[in-house]
């Protein structure tokens, strides 16, 4: 609970600053997944680009407290 009242407090600045940095690894860990030969890589730079989507479900519930986005990106992990 405790956690949750802290993002709430949070400017929304650093719901755009941590977008930008989801954004970064969604397409840093695809493009290098789509490279790769062995499967372990694959597969773990695969898991980097789905943090980079729980990730961007966070930002947009600091930008704009919609919490539908919260609950996605719990249920995703």
């Amino acid at each position: 609970m405790m956690q949750t009242f802290l993002l709430i407090k949070t400017p929304p600045i650093f719901g755009g600053i941590l977008l930008v940095i989801a954004l970064i690894t969604m397409f840093y860990g695809v493009l290098q997944a789509l490279t790769q030969s062995n499967c372990k890589r694959m597969l773990a730079y695969h898991s980097v680009s789905q943090m980079g989507y729980i990730l961007m479900g966070l930002a947009l519930f600091m930008m704009f407290r919609n919490y539908d986005a919260l609950a996605a990106s719990v249920l995703h992990a």
